[in-house]
């Protein structure tokens, strides 16, 4: 309803739309900045435009700084509008790309999805980034939890209503939670990246806008539909007044006007006699012979003296809004305020100062177990669980034939054995990458 208020006013101009039939707005006469607090991505006429969505107060303070203060720096921007605002939250980092697509058109923004423990067993994620899918995380979640056991993710539950977001992790007993996190960043769409391509409509061409120039065109459409709106409402009070000025006078000689319009032959004549008797104009005449008799002499005359009242302080403050451009910026501020009252929108997306590289620890990935390692004369290297082990006998069944395990030792997978050769080489090789004997084999 906003962006259409005033599109009977002649504010905006008119086209055929696509087969004549009808007519349709060039652009529509809105004083809502849309474009930025819904923001816009598409591809059309080989242009692409991703504009992010802003938070509505935020941008409406943002207006009205560049309205107080037409040359203003881009620290002042970026206070009042820090960076976009997404319906689905999250948490915005990399905020130079703000500062560089406010100067720019173009930048890019990390946006992750927010996570907390909730207990030694339990994550909970409360949001995602804007435009992923939930069930696809849901299920890159789960390909991570069995791909990689180390994560220590043992269930992916979806708890979410029409709250919001609620995705839980049930996790082993004191899983390590900055690795889970830092993990799902980085292998799952619970982390992606924005980038700003700020290409809009300008002079009916489309342009890559800088935050400046972007505020600046919708101030000055705005002061425009608010300046055609007011040429229109002003024609329309003086007709109002100039009639309602004349049932006045009408009323106070109302006999001689009944006694006047009676005696003429028509329509014609009577409201030519009207003019030319009682110096009424010709839109007076025309609405007092065609108001029924009985409302012209019911009319209370105090009713039309308070609304020429209300008609005259209309017509003054209209005539200022036409005449003066600085009054046409104070209404625009006076609106733009009245809608962030009208609608408050608390921030969805919260900020991150620090910089978010994720970085993950190879040892992390690795499972936290010991497991017997073996030698054989052969020269192969053989890695066995307790439970193998007592399952099988490593001489019978992981050796071949005529080789044998001459030594073995425990270790953990995230430590390294060192392998020293007969001519006083050492070989590193990580234990995690000897190869575990899972079942009766012949010798790898």
């Amino acid at each position: 309803e906003m962006m259409a208020e005033g599109i009977k006013k002649n504010t905006v101009p008119f086209i055929p739309n696509f087969d004549g039939s009808e007519q349709e707005p060039t652009v529509l006469p809105t004083i809502y900045p849309n474009l930025l607090i819904n923001g816009a991505n598409g591809i059309a006429a080989g242009y692409a435009t991703n504009i992010p969505p802003f938070n509505p107060s935020e941008v409406v303070n943002a207006i009205i700084a560049k309205i107080d203060f037409p040359n203003c720096r881009i620290d002042r921007i970026t206070n009042l509008m820090p960076a976009p605002d997404f319906p689905t939250g999250g948490v915005i980092s990399n905020l130079d790309g703000v500062t560089e697509a406010y100067k720019t058109g173009k930048g890019k923004i990390l946006v992750a999805g927010e996570m907390k423990k909730l207990s030694n067993k339990q994550i909970a994620i409360t949001s995602i980034p804007f435009e992923t899918n939930k069930s696809d995380i849901i299920k890159q979640i789960d390909l991570a939890k069995e791909k990689t056991e180390a994560l220590g993710i043992t269930e992916v539950r979806d708890e979410s209503d029409a709250n919001g977001v609620y995705i839980v992790l049930e996790t082993k007993t004191h899983a390590n939670f900055d690795f889970i996190k830092s993990y799902l960043y980085k292998n799952t769409k619970l982390q992606t990246s924005f980038n700003f391509n700020m290409i809009a409509i300008k002079d009916r061409k489309p342009v890559l806008l800088d935050i400046f120039t972007f505020l600046q065109a919708f101030i000055d459409h705005a002061e425009q539909i608010i300046l055609k709106t007011s040429q229109f409402d002003l024609e329309k009070s003086k007709v109002r007044r100039e009639i309602v000025q004349g049932l006045i006078k009408a009323i106070l000689i109302i006999d001689d006007v009944v006694s006047s319009i009676r005696k003429a032959k028509d329509k014609d004549e009577a409201t030519s006699n009207l003019i030319s008797k009682f110096g009424f104009s010709q839109a007076q005449a025309d609405a007092i012979v065609n108001l029924r008799l009985y409302r012209l002499s019911n009319t209370d005359v105090q009713a039309l003296k308070s609304e020429l009242d209300e008609l005259n302080l209309s017509i003054a403050t209209l005539e200022n809004l036409v005449s003066s451009k600085d009054a046409r910026l104070l209404f625009l501020k006076t609106k733009l305020r009245a809608f962030k009252k009208q609608y408050p929108t608390p921030r969805k997306s919260q900020l991150s100062y620090e910089e978010n590289k994720v970085v993950i620890d190879e040892l992390d990935l690795i499972q936290d177990k010991n497991r017997i390692f073996a030698f054989t004369s052969g020269g192969y290297m053989k890695a066995f669980s307790n439970r193998i082990l007592l399952a099988n006998n490593p001489k019978d069944n992981f050796t071949k034939a005529n080789d044998i395990i001459i030594n073995q030792y425990v270790g953990n997978l995230r430590d390294r054995s060192l392998l020293f050769l007969a001519n006083g080489e050492c070989a590193v090789v990580p234990n995690n990458k000897i190869r575990e004997c899972k079942f009766k084999e012949v010798g790898t």
